[in-house]
């Protein structure tokens, strides 16, 4: 049955976009306000963000901040394999193209000690109204809260976790500024808790976790995020990043879980395009949200954008080369099916401009409001275009793994009659499941 527009309102009509790993300084590269260096070059903003600034273009726009925002070169870096560090200019031009939204916690927030979280924060502060900015904070209340952002006539809430450093050398407590760390399920709990009770119609978690250059998300990471936090109603979206790779994309409900949106544009990493087809992109992605019958803003369409060259200066794949990518993320879909849970693995259908559509029966049943979007999608094609690339490779020759193999959260979900808990949250947790 199509979905109908609500008489009494126009239909609202919300995309956001979200990006993964973003940094603009190779290890312990000096910081200097017109660009950043990689293997000794040079390179401005512009010159990183041209080719693919056109692809920001969302009402809300993200991207995992996995840096240390400061204009100073005196700072004393953390005792660690990398130190990366961003000058606040970089951020003002991410946020000239049209990024709004960041996560600050990672396990890079602390790559120069608690000075340099504070330095991020002031940096990011000094910004203005413009961004904003969740996952740090001068204090474990600061680092815990759950921001507001309003965009398309809608109040969103936002509030991010990372890794942290050697568990907990860069949390934050009640007196030291830092990250919660998803290590900790009393951290956990805290952000989950405030995302869930926030006054908000729409609620985004931003999640630093998963095994760098691992395709597939392990049982406790699905577990968590996608049958406790979004089963529940927590959070409608769950972002994720760190892997450093593209990985499958889940629905529970009408709920979305991005397992890994690899990296957007981050001078600190490697050089992936000769990784092999299954690691050798990353994926910028564009949720579409409309009013479904009930009022509330629903999941319509999701749109993928496979990219690469993310270590110097992001761009689009080739068409051809993209359906290949597009190929890998639906086979590895399947890994994230459980029917039992309502919960399905995303397939797309490959466009011929080179990116991935999905749409939902509200997207279908709309496809005015998405400007013939969904006329585009295609479910049969989109499953059997899982076929096309052989992607068992992905899970072998030794940086890849099971899915039960790759964890990061010790404790067991818990299933009660009524639905998915986080241990030691209260009722109020589950005030949203119906949404």
């Amino acid at each position: 049955m199509p979905f109908e527009k609500p008489e009494d309102r126009p239909l609202r009509h919300v995309v956001i976009v979200a990006a993964g790993d973003t940094g603009f300084g190779s290890h312990l590269a000096p910081v200097q306000a017109s660009g950043g260096y990689k293997h000794g070059n040079f390179q401005t903003w512009e010159e990183a963000l041209s080719t693919i600034a056109p692809e920001i273009n969302g009402d809300i726009n993200f991207a995992n901040l996995e840096t240390v925002v400061t204009d100073r070169n005196d700072l004393v870096p953390t005792a660690k394999t990398y130190n990366f560090r961003t000058h606040p200019d970089a951020v003002r031009h991410l946020a000239g193209i049209g990024f709004n939204l960041f996560s600050t916690a990672n396990n890079h927030a602390f790559d120069y000690g608690r000075s340099g979280i504070v330095e991020t924060i002031d940096n990011l502060s000094a910004i203005g109204p413009r961004i904003t900015y969740a996952g740090t904070g001068h204090d474990r209340r600061e680092a815990a809260a759950a921001r507001l952002v309003e965009a398309g006539g809608t109040r969103f809430a936002f509030a991010a976790i990372g890794i942290g450093v050697s568990l907990g050398a860069a949390r934050a407590s009640d007196a030291t500024p830092g990250q919660l760390a998803i290590f900790d399920r009393r951290d956990v709990d805290l952000m989950v808790d405030n995302l869930a009770s926030a006054d908000a119609e729409y609620r985004i978690a931003s999640v630093h976790s998963g095994k760098e250059r691992v395709v597939l998300p392990g049982q406790n990471e699905i577990a968590l995020w996608r049958d406790e936090v979004a089963a529940s109603g927590a959070a409608d979206m769950v972002l994720i990043h760190h892997s450093h790779v593209a990985r499958p994309v889940a629905m529970i409900g009408d709920r979305i879980v991005f397992f890994g949106l690899g990296n957007f544009v981050h001078f600190g990493t490697a050089n992936m395009n000769d990784a092999g087809v299954c690691r050798d992109f990353s994926i910028l992605v564009r949720v579409h949200l409309l009013d479904g019958l009930d009022g509330a803003l629903r999941l319509a369409a999701i749109e993928i954008v496979p990219i690469r060259s993310t270590h110097l200066h992001p761009e689009r794949l080739a068409p051809a080369e993209a359906r290949k990518r597009i190929a890998v993320l639906n086979t590895l879909a399947r890994a994230v099916d459980n029917p039992g849970l309502d919960a399905t693995g995303v397939r797309f259908t490959a466009r011929g401009d080179g990116t991935g559509l999905f749409c939902t029966a509200l997207g279908l049943g709309n496809p005015g409001e998405l400007d013939g979007l969904c006329n585009a999608y295609d479910a049969d094609a989109a499953r059997k275009l899982a076929g096309e690339v052989r992607a068992g490779g992905c899970l072998s020759g030794g940086t890849g793994t099971s899915p039960a193999k790759a964890t990061q959260v010790s404790a067991e979900p818990r299933r009660k009659k009524f639905g998915w808990s986080l241990p030691g949250l209260q009722l109020p947790f589950f005030r949203h499941k119906n949404r």
